[in-house]
């Protein structure tokens, strides 16, 4: 018959439970309080992405579903009237439209051969496209205006060859 070898379990002589022993085990790692001992030794928990990386842009559609939050007219029933999904579009929109008019004045300020991007240059390059012109109808402070010469005002050439 096998004998059964039974673990004698030590006193805590300091009177903390953390370190209490066994004759046949070598003296443990002090036992954590709280918490699942399975997720200690996990990787930390990953953020999950915000609206604004999940959609791959650059503006923070955050910021604009809160300014939208703030400014659009509600009823006490209907305090979150503005999904994230409408913020998210909106960023989408804004984002695009800056693109496309730093694209037309960089494209403006390489034709001067410069540099910087100055407020010339976003005139030109908003007048220069017919869609931003349209849509876009406002003064641009230190732009200047447009260069143009009307047909009439042009010396005719002289045909004069015999």
């Amino acid at each position: 018959m096998a004998k059964n070898k039974s673990k004698k379990v030590t006193a805590p002589q300091t009177g903390d439970l953390a370190h209490a022993t066994t004759d046949d085990a070598p003296a443990a790692e002090p036992i954590m309080s709280g918490g699942d001992p399975a997720q200690e030794n996990s990787e930390p928990k990953k953020r999950t992405p915000s609206m604004t990386q999940r959609a791959g842009l650059q503006f923070n559609a955050q910021r604009i579903h809160k300014l939208m939050k703030k400014r659009i007219i509600t009823t006490s029933k209907r305090k979150n009237a503005i999904q994230p999904t409408a913020a998210v579009y909106t960023s989408a929109v804004l984002e695009y439209l800056v693109a496309e008019v730093l694209e037309l004045a960089g494209n403006a300020a390489r034709d001067f051969h410069v540099a910087r991007v100055a407020p010339r240059h976003l005139l030109l390059g908003i007048r220069g496209d017919e869609e931003l012109d349209h849509l876009i109808g406002a003064t641009i402070a230190g732009g200047g205006v447009v260069p143009f010469i009307h047909k009439s005002l042009i010396p005719k050439k002289s045909g004069g060859s015999k």
